[in-house]
């Protein structure tokens, strides 16, 4: 999972031990230009046997939530929509 560095926000301000995925705390992370454009960004790696999968599904999708605050105290979140493949070997 990555939280990303917008014009609006700035994840080199997010205090990880705050942020969890879908009820699940971080197992690790770190702070690197993921997307390339020369902003430092959040990068989390999450078990996702701990994440809480009984949200509303529609064929298949799950609607998923990520929050957290920053280490100034402000709250965030965002959520999507992901596809879970069984057995893919990318």
């Amino acid at each position: 999972m990555a939280i990303v560095t917008t014009g609006s926000f700035d994840a080199s301000t997010v205090d990880p031990v705050t942020v969890e995925f879908q009820g699940a705390l971080p197992l690790r992370w770190a702070w690197e230009d993921y997307d390339g454009d020369g902003d430092i960004d959040m990068v989390l790696h999450f078990k996702t046997q701990e994440c809480d999968w009984s949200a509303f599904t529609t064929r298949g999708s799950y609607q998923v939530f990520l929050e957290g605050y920053t280490m100034g105290g402000a709250y965030f979140w965002d959520y999507d929509w992901v596809k879970i493949v069984q057995g893919f070997k990318g």
